[in-house]
């Protein structure tokens, strides 16, 4: 007859035949090994060696009316059982287990399933964060797909950049008159705007004008146009082509700036510009 049990970190086995009862007891955090024999002279009980079985397993089984309180001390381990047999009749009885020493092998066999164990803990846990990373991942396709579905009925709608004059807001390229119908603050919604022309332009300088995309820009006419104020809008402008400016003197606005600007074409230029276009290697030409 042989039995398991578990009670807190130990495994339990026991084993019953004619003569002696068999316990053996693993702590599962220390991994040390406790076992014993008993005979019936050992146990100095009235109740035959069956019936004593029973009762330890019950304890074990940790049934109503039985219990078992295990300790520790120097290498022996003691069990104090206690049990109420029939509602009245008390019983307790204590048993020593001796700590099994364990040969050179087996404490290689000890020292591996120590590390399985460890292993088993880190790939539950590195398992746990892979499928933690995973769900972020197909969160994050889920917020992606929705912004691209969101982009493309965007770049379907039309702005009105001047008046009655409407543009696609994913235009790359756009001609326009520069006038006071001109709408200056949708320009920053041109998400793609690659180039803009301006026919005529009538404000004296760029700090109406926003937009992050834009790399070239021409004004065919400027009458108006007097400084570059406000140039740094356009941060990533590398072109700017400037016609009919007669009174463009003030180019503080471009030093200002730091901006990208690599061709510079004006009607004229102090020599200050031109050492600061030397400077900053803008490829400078004058009408």
């Amino acid at each position: 007859m042989t039995d398991a049990f578990t009670i807190k970190n130990y495994s339990i086995l026991t084993s019953l035949n004619k003569t002696q009862i068999y316990i053996k007891m693993m702590d599962t955090v220390t991994h040390l090994s406790y076992e014993t024999n008993l005979d019936q002279g050992e146990l100095r009980l009235s109740t035959s060696l069956e019936d004593t079985y029973k009762i330890i397993t019950h304890c074990f089984a940790e049934d109503a009316g039985y219990k078992v309180v295990i300790s520790v001390k120097s290498g022996v381990l003691k069990l104090k059982f206690h049990a109420v047999i029939g509602g009245f009749l008390k019983l307790d009885f204590d048993v020593l287990l001796k700590e099994k020493l364990l040969s050179n092998d087996a404490q290689l066999t000890l020292f591996m399933n120590q590390l399985e164990q460890r292993q088993e803990s880190v790939v539950e846990t590195l398992t746990k964060r892979c499928n933690e990373l995973a769900s972020l991942i197909m969160a994050q396709e889920t917020r992606f797909n929705q912004l691209e579905s969101l982009l493309n009925t965007i770049s379907c709608a039309e702005i009105e950049l001047r008046l009655n004059a409407f543009f696609p807001i994913n235009s790359q390229t756009v001609t326009i008159q520069g006038d006071a119908h001109l709408k200056v603050d949708k320009m920053s919604y041109l998400y793609k705007l690659q180039k803009i022309v301006f026919t005529s332009f009538s404000f004296p300088d760029f700090t109406s004008f926003k937009n992050g995309t834009l790399r070239e820009m021409t004004i065919e006419s400027a009458s108006k146009l007097t400084g570059f104020k406000g140039l740094d809008g356009f941060p990533n402008l590398e072109t700017l082509s400037i016609l009919g400016a007669p009174g463009l003197k003030d180019f503080s606005g471009l030093y200002k700036t730091g901006s990208k600007l690599k061709y510079l074409k004006i009607p004229e230029a102090s020599a200050t510009l031109q050492q600061f276009c030397k400077e900053h290697k803008i490829t400078l030409q004058t009408i």
